[in-house]
């Protein structure tokens, strides 16, 4: 602590000194030396407090669900599901990455046989997903698929 010399008094041997307070004052006056410390002191408090509003933004983005993947299953062929799926993405924060679609053959697909597919839904701008997923979990309702599974990632 800059002008402090408490040390020195209670030193039992004194082995300590300081120079006087009038001297230590003229310095300070010459140099800036309070002026310094203050602004030190608040550029730290500065980046104290960003790297607590970091930390929380992070925590924030944590509970975030902005990756999921997507497990279905059912008749395809017929459904034009894969189209249903494109044009609900359109104009959407998110996009369908990572889409699988295994079926047994092709002529099977063309004669409804049941197919599994999986596919992540991903936000293209770290926004929640959780209602979008809720929409195509309808669409998958609606062209009577089978939701087997989804996982937030």
């Amino acid at each position: 602590m800059v002008g402090c010399s408490t040390c020195s008094v209670v030193c039992p041997t004194q082995a300590i000194s300081f120079p006087s307070r009038d001297l230590v004052w003229r310095a300070e006056r010459e140099r800036k030396i309070f002026s310094t410390v203050h602004k030190e002191a608040a550029e730290k408090r500065t980046k104290q407090q960003i790297a607590q509003a970091r930390e929380r933004a992070e925590e924030q983005l944590r509970q975030v669900q902005a990756r999921a993947r997507i497990e279905i299953a059912g008749e395809f062929g017929a459904k034009s599901f894969l189209t249903k799926l494109e044009a609900a993405v359109n104009d959407q924060p998110v996009d369908i990455v990572d889409l699988r679609l295994e079926v047994p053959t092709v002529k099977g697909l063309l004669l409804k046989t049941p197919a599994y597919m999986t596919f992540e839904i991903t936000s293209t701008d770290q926004q929640d997903i959780g209602e979008f997923v809720n929409e195509i979990r309808e669409l998958v309702r609606q062209n009577e698929l089978v939701w087997v599974r989804e996982t937030f990632v």
